[in-house]
């Protein structure tokens, strides 16, 4: 799991080292001093305060976090995989984006590792709303088996990001957990350009919250809300009552 200890901060917060490895946290793109990413380290699209919010998260779960199988959605230049990576030490790593386009050599260098090699997989040109091609991907790269861990930091749109959550929550295990990454995008202030004419993912989590109040505790366990990212741990129902599933169906609303 992430430690502090483990996280090796520079000046000004804008890299890090992490278990050896060297990240540059620059939205947009750039260069930190000699680190130039994709050539010699990663460029990773998270704040430290992001980060710290996770370090507290796993720390302070009542019990260990199963991370065997971990897939990712939105990877923008890819340095999230290696953090996640060697944060949660899963036997099998896929990560998707919408984006078509390559890893870096940096990146193929890592994954080519023989400790790593056929653990960590990118689909690039994938979008997280396409069901069938989704569905296909994860149920052929984890071999059918459950997702221990889902992270969704991809299109951060209402619409995009229910689809996924209804294509892929049913294949967590019971116990997993489904995370939504920048939920709460809309109650920042300066984005406004970036979402305008779009729900707000705000919406979403109170479906979610709406859903785990119906069904006590069977679809939904618990939620862990931070400013970051919100945490669903998913219930026991059995994926096969959940059939095609569709969230609304396990909400109920009292008629007005």
């Amino acid at each position: 799991m992430i430690r502090s200890e483990d996280l090796i901060w520079g000046e000004g917060n804008r890299s890090f080292s992490f278990k050896g490895l060297h990240f540059v946290t620059v939205h947009g793109g750039g260069t930190e001093g000699e680190w130039v990413p994709g050539e010699n380290c990663f460029l990773f699209y998270k704040t430290r305060a992001l980060v710290d919010q996770y370090v507290s998260f796993f720390r302070s779960s009542a019990s260990p976090i199963r991370t065997d199988n971990v897939l990712e959605l939105g990877l923008f230049d890819g340095g999230s995989v290696p953090f996640w990576f060697e944060a949660l030490e899963p036997k099998k790593h896929v990560g998707i984006d919408i984006r078509e386009r390559s890893d870096t050599p940096y990146f193929q260098k890592y994954a080519a590792d023989e400790s790593r090699r056929g653990r960590i997989e990118t689909q690039w040109g994938t979008s997280q709303d396409d069901a069938v091609r989704l569905g296909e991907l994860v149920d052929t790269a984890f071999g059918g088996d459950f997702l221990d861990v889902v992270i969704d930091d991809a299109s951060h749109l209402y619409d995009q990001s229910r689809a996924s959550f209804e294509i892929l929550f049913p294949r967590v295990r019971p116990g997993g957990y489904y995370i939504l990454e920048d939920w709460a995008w809309s109650h920042w202030r300066g984005l406004e350009e970036n979402f305008a004419g779009h729900q707000p993912l705000t919406r979403l989590v109170f479906d979610l919250i709406e859903a785990l109040g119906s069904t006590s505790h069977r679809l939904i366990i618990d939620m862990h809300v931070s400013n970051g990212f919100v945490a669903i741990r998913r219930g026991w129902t059995p994926a096969e009552e959940l059939g095609e599933f569709a969230l609304d169906r396990f909400i109920y609303r009292h008629p007005r």
